[in-house]
C-alpha cells in the first residue's frame, strides 16, 4: 500500500502533418510511456518492492498490471481506480536517516508502464 503517488499521467505523443498550402495539423500518435513513483513508510518485515526491483536482470523483468486506488479517508469508499499495464520497477529509493529526527523512514519506487486507464466509480 502506497502513503503516496505521483505520475498517474496520461499522456499521448503528437505528429504533425503539413499540408501542400503550408497549413499544419497535429493529430495524437501513440500513447507516451508513464513514469510512476510510489511512495510508502518503511515497515519491519518483507519488502516486497525490492524483491520486485531484484527480478530484474539483462533483458529479463516481471511486468505486472497494478491497480492504484484512490479511497475516502476511512480507505472504505473506492474514489477513483487507475489501471496500470505492462509495469515493471526502474528504481527503488532507499530512506534517509536522521537519529536526531522522529520522521517517518519512506521508501520509494519508480515504475514504468506501457499504458494507464482512468476508472471512475
Amino acid at each position: 500500500m502506497a502513503n503516496t503517488v505521483a505520475g498517474l499521467d496520461i499522456k499521448y505523443e503528437t505528429m504533425e502533418y503539413k499540408d501542400g498550402t503550408g497549413g499544419i495539423f497535429r493529430m495524437p500518435g501513440q500513447f507516451k510511456e508513464a513514469n510512476i513513483t510510489l511512495s510508502k513508510g518503511r515497515f519491519k518485515g518483507k519488502n516486497t518492492l525490492f524483491e520486485w526491483l531484484s527480478t530484474i536482470s539483462l533483458h529479463a523483468v516481471d511486468k505486472r498490471d497494478l491497480l492504484i486506488s484512490l479511497t475516502d479517508e476511512t480507505g472504505g469508499e473506492l474514489l477513483a481506480s487507475w489501471s496500470v499495464f505492462n509495469a515493471f520497477p526502474t528504481s527503488l529509493t532507499a530512506p534517509s536517516f536522521d537519529a536526531t529526527s522522529n520522521d517517518i523512514v519512506v521508501q520509494e519506487i519508480a515504475l514504468i508502464a506501457d499504458r494507464i486507464t482512468y476508472i471512475a466509480h
